[in-house]
């Protein structure tokens, strides 16, 4: 399975970036949550909420250099019928919040009696910025 997730950081998260990178916030995005939605994201639809979230809870974090990788663990129970997730999104509080960026992904199906680790790699490559 492939690692390629469209991806797009909201108006949230490049905000909340810049935060970061002018020394005003220390607050990141902690929380990952998954859902069904379908649409790829795009740059320009100024996304502040997912399609359908199913499962929020506190991320897992390893960052290493430019390179982070977002985990959760959705539990069994956390469905009662067979769900293929195919959303990820990470957010700054355990509910509401802004979401910073959000993802599609090949469906991954859970089920009454089987959860997933969901891991979610996210790197920033060299490139120029504009002035």
């Amino acid at each position: 399975m492939s690692n390629e997730y469209a991806m797009v950081i909201t108006p949230a998260g490049f905000e909340r970036l810049m935060a970061l990178f002018a020394g005003k916030s220390t607050t990141a995005g902690l929380y990952m949550a998954v859902g069904t939605g379908t649409t790829p994201p795009t740059k320009n639809d100024g996304l502040t909420a997912m399609e359908h979230a199913v499962y929020r809870a506190a991320a897992t974090i390893v960052q290493s250099g430019a390179t982070g990788t977002w985990s959760l663990t959705v539990p069994a129970g956390t469905v009662s019928t067979s769900t293929d997730i195919t959303e990820l999104a990470i957010f700054d509080a355990a509910s509401a919040g802004n979401m910073l960026a959000r993802a599609t992904r090949a469906p991954v199906t859970i089920t009454a009696t089987k959860g997933q680790v969901f891991a979610w790699p996210i790197s920033f490559e060299g490139g120029y910025g504009t002035s």
